[in-house]
């Protein structure tokens, strides 16, 4: 399903975050940012997808 897909993802892209962010000491780097930035799309999109889920 697209959903549980989506959310492989979601959780790859969360372990990535953790592990950068540690490695990098912050949020504050070009790299931290770019993958938060691919997991806000991802959640989103999730969250459109469970919506429209909801309304069927």
């Amino acid at each position: 399903m697209i959903i549980d897909s989506l959310e492989n993802k979601i959780n790859e892209l969360r372990q990535k975050l953790t592990e950068i962010v540690q490695i990098k000491g912050g949020f504050i780097d070009e790299e931290v940012i770019l993958i938060s930035q691919q997991l806000d799309k991802l959640i989103m999109e999730m969250q459109m997808r469970q919506g429209k889920r909801k309304k069927l």
